[in-house]
């Protein structure tokens, strides 16, 4: 009989140690899960804030029409027709910076409007912007100045 109990003693406390295994097993998988959400988190609250970011750029302006342009913008959009792409204004930037196809918001001395990267430029490297506008002879009357700059998102 003593024999009999003992032997279920052990089986009851296998199953227990078996229970407390499962629920340590699903415990660290909901931890897991939870750091992951969280980190997902962090990043989305880090791009958001880098999206409000304002950064100071050199901006210059240029036509469809300048010399060695094709008329075709780096993401392969036709720009001789208008300086628009859907509402914003077309420009050009570094890529390693504002990426193709980003939304940004931009505030010149006289105005902010918001504007899509399209172009890349030859000389476009670091914190410098091209503007699209009308004609080359526009953009040697604008000239160049500083701008502020942040980036919105994702043209879709």
């Amino acid at each position: 009989m003593k024999e009999i109990h003992r032997q279920r003693m052990m089986e009851q406390s296998k199953r227990e140690e078996y229970e407390l295994a499962k629920m340590s097993a699903i415990e660290h998988t909901k931890r897991r899960k939870l750091q992951e959400i969280a980190s997902k988190e962090a990043e989305r609250l880090k791009q958001e804030q880098q999206k409000s970011k304002w950064m100071t750029f050199n901006a210059s302006y240029y036509g469809p029409d300048c010399d060695g342009c094709s008329g075709v913008s780096a993401a392969g959009v036709d720009v001789r027709k208008s300086i628009y792409y859907d509402e914003y204004r077309i420009i050009a930037a570094d890529t390693n910076i504002v990426p193709l196809w980003t939304i940004v918001e931009i505030q010149p001395p006289n105005e902010t409007f918001q504007a899509i990267v399209l172009d890349t430029g030859g000389a476009i490297k670091g914190y410098k912007l091209d503007i699209l506008v009308s004609s080359e002879a526009e953009s040697y009357r604008i000239g160049r100045h500083d701008v502020k700059l942040r980036m919105i998102g994702k043209y879709e």
